[in-house]
């Protein structure tokens, strides 16, 4: 038998998704990182990726200042520091440091690059939508680049991304 699924609880049945650690400047060079499963690629050429953040996240605030961001792929060992990004507030403290990450500046935009992050697709801000209580960020990415260890055209089995099944609970590839 099949039961209802609830509102807050129907997007649930869209995951498991990769999180990423998304990364923001702003103008004046306030740096922030948030966990994020709400991506998508929309379009391969130009290639575009879209964003979904809350309206009043500190994350939000700082891409519609700069107009720009970075989506940084972990790899599983660093759910420790997803935990983190998802749970604690960029707007009340300097989370990067807090969790001891080493970042530098992108290749092609100012936002922070996570050096520990297997992948990263840098990306300047395209288009924003109004969507609930978030905004849709479609991002032309400018630049993407992997670790050749774990991706070559595609994932190797050997890289453990995260996936985001729900709330704290986290799944990886497997064969």
């Amino acid at each position: 038998m099949k039961r209802k699924v609830s509102g807050k609880h129907t997007y649930k049945l869209l995951h498991p998704k990769i999180v990423a650690l998304v990364t923001s400047r702003s103008k004046k060079g306030k740096e922030n990182v948030m966990a994020c499963a709400w991506m998508t690629p929309v379009s391969v050429n130009p290639p575009l990726v879209l964003v979904c953040i809350v309206k009043e996240w500190f994350t939000s605030e700082l891409i519609n200042d700069s107009k720009e961001f970075v989506i940084n792929i972990p790899d599983f060992s660093m759910i420790k520091e997803v935990m983190m990004a998802g749970t604690l507030s960029g707007r009340r403290m300097d989370k990067l440091q807090k969790m001891g990450l080493k970042v530098k500046r992108g290749r092609m935009v100012k936002s922070p690059v996570i050096d520990k992050c297997i992948a990263h697709l840098e990306c300047r801000l395209l288009k924003k939508v109004e969507a609930g209580e978030s905004y849709i960020f479609i991002g032309r990415v400018l630049t993407a680049y992997a670790d050749e260890n774990y991706f070559d055209k595609k994932w190797k089995d050997r890289a453990k991304v995260p996936l985001h099944l729900c709330d704290d609970r986290f799944v990886k590839f497997s064969k």
